[in-house]
């Protein structure tokens, strides 16, 4: 996963996705974690948030959990989990790692989440093996993704959107070639569809797949280990 473009944004992270969702992440993170775990049979062992940045999803897991599991917020960039434990504290354990090397035993991880970190991937295949790896038998992985919407009536305004005003706010708010990095990743990112069909080659069987926003914009992905 690449690292250097969330480096020098770490500080405004969680002020720059209220700006350009106007809040609404936090309602679909929320959507998230809700749904994976309606999912799971037994709601205890290891919580994995995979680029977890400064930890939001992994908050909303160990809230949701309770005291039972360990929650781990997971990401390459050190500066984000810095960012995050300073915020969240320690309950929630904060390790340094690539999706594609992921430091758990075999099946020994309960349920996976992934929120907007797909797209940022170095080797996504690399990723979902390791995920197969370290998921139990049962196990639950949820992914919250963007997507280039197919249908045309909208795309020029959303196109708009992607190409002037994401770089736009990233330049007054943040750091312009960050978010100009995180609107590229989109362009030729995978539809919901085929995202869902390259995880069922790895093992994966998709339980829900919604769109939140937009003609899967935003859209919701959870998938089972079945064996």
């Amino acid at each position: 996963m690449a690292v250097e473009p969330f480096r020098s944004i770490a500080s405004q992270y969680n002020r720059m996705n209220d700006i350009l969702s106007v809040g609404f992440h936090r309602l679909w993170k929320r959507k998230l974690v809700k749904t994976v775990f309606q999912h799971l049979s037994v709601q205890d062992g290891i919580f994995l948030d995979i680029a977890s940045g400064t930890g939001q999803v992994a908050n909303r897991l160990i809230r949701r959990a309770g005291c039972h599991p360990m929650v781990v917020a997971l990401d390459p960039c050190k500066e984000m989990l810095k960012r995050g434990s300073q915020l969240l504290g320690n309950e929630i354990t904060w390790i340094q790692a690539q999706s594609e090397a992921l430091p758990f035993g075999h099946e020994t991880v309960k349920a996976i989440t992934c929120a907007f970190g797909v797209r940022n991937f170095e080797d996504r295949k690399g990723a979902w093996r390791e995920w197969k790896r370290i998921l139990k038998v049962g196990g639950i992985a949820g992914i919250l993704e963007i997507h280039r919407p197919q249908r045309s009536w909208y795309q020029m305004g959303l196109d708009a959107y992607w190409q002037y005003f994401i770089p736009w706010a990233g330049e007054h708010f943040s750091e312009r070639s960050s978010y100009e990095y995180l609107r590229d990743t989109v362009a030729d990112f995978l539809r919901p569809d085929e995202l869902c069909e390259e995880l069922s080659q790895f093992g994966f069987r998709a339980i829900v797949s919604e769109s939140i926003i937009f003609d899967g914009l935003v859209n919701m992905l959870v998938v089972k280990r079945d064996a």
